[in-house]
């Protein structure tokens, strides 16, 4: 997947996981409202969580 396919409205964006940049990032634009269900997972093989 490339960004030109990521472009688009989006109602929401979860993150994966608590330490995540993308998180920080969304806390940062003041965009992350709630944290998702992802961020309470901790796995060491992203496998499981797909």
């Amino acid at each position: 997947m490339n960004t030109r396919e990521l472009k688009g409205v989006y109602s929401v964006v979860y993150s994966l996981g608590y330490r995540c940049s993308v998180a920080n990032v969304l806390n940062e634009l003041k965009l992350r409202k709630y944290s998702g269900i992802f961020d309470w997972i901790q796995t060491k093989e992203l496998s499981t969580v797909t």
